[in-house]
C-alpha cells in the first residue's frame, strides 16, 4: 500500500484495520496465533499529552498488529487508569470489538469534516513520528469507533511491512517487538 492507493473522494470510506480491546494482550495474541493469524508486531505506547473528549488525559496501552488477508488486526490492552475511547466501548477487564481504521491524507481535515456532521472526537494524540491520530465516536453511525491515521511514510511502511510479514510467515517468530523510532519501519 502506498499513499497513492488511498481514495481521493473523502466521502468514500475505505477501511484497512479492525481492532479489539482485550484485558490481556499476550493471551489474546496466543488465541489469534492458534487460528493461524500472525506474526504479531507488539509495542508499548505512552501518550501523556493525549486528549479525551477535548480534555487532557494521559493514555498508555500495549498494542499488537497482524494481518489476516486484506485486513489488518490490532489488539489493544489499555494500561493507563483513566477514561479513554477504549473504555467508552469496552469495559475494563472485558474483550470486545472497538474500531475500524481509515488512513487519510489529512487527519485535521477529516476531523473537521466529521465534526461538521456532529461526530465527536473521543481521543486525539500524536503517535509514531508525531503523526496526528484521532478516534471519532462513530458508534451511532457504524456501531464502533473510527480511527483516523495519516498517510505519513512511517505508518504507510508499517502497515505494508505487517502485511508482507504475514504473507510470507512460516509460523516462526510469532511475536516480534516493534521498535518505532521516528520514521524507522519494522524489520521483517
Amino acid at each position: 500500500m502506498t499513499a497513492d492507493d488511498l481514495p481521493v473522494n473523502a466521502d468514500r470510506l475505505e477501511l484497512l484495520q479492525n481492532c479489539w480491546v482485550v484485558p490481556d494482550l499476550d493471551e489474546a495474541m496466543q488465541r489469534w496465533l492458534s487460528m493461524g493469524i500472525g506474526p504479531f508486531f507488539r509495542r508499548d505506547a505512552d501518550y501523556p499529552d493525549a486528549l479525551y473528549r477535548g480534555r487532557p488525559e494521559p493514555l498508555a496501552f500495549k498494542a499488537a498488529l497482524a494481518q489476516a488477508g486484506p485486513v489488518q488486526i490490532e489488539l489493544i490492552q489499555q494500561t493507563s487508569a483513566g477514561p479513554s475511547a477504549y473504555r467508552d466501548v469496552v469495559s475494563e477487564g472485558q474483550s470486545g470489538f472497538h474500531h475500524m481504521c481509515r488512513m487519510v491524507h489529512d487527519v485535521g481535515e477529516e476531523i473537521a469534516r466529521l465534526r461538521a456532521r456532529g461526530i465527536e472526537m473521543a481521543s486525539e494524540f500524536r503517535s509514531v513520528g508525531g503523526a496526528q491520530v484521532a478516534y471519532a465516536d462513530t458508534r451511532r453511525e457504524m456501531g464502533c469507533m473510527l480511527e483516523l491515521v495519516p498517510t505519513e511514510p512511517v505508518l504507510v511502511n508499517l502497515f505494508r511491512d505487517v502485511a508482507q510479514a504475514a504473507r510470507y510467515w512460516d509460523g516462526s517468530d510469532p511475536v516480534r517487538m516493534l521498535e518505532l523510532n521516528g520514521d524507522t519501519p519494522p524489520q521483517n
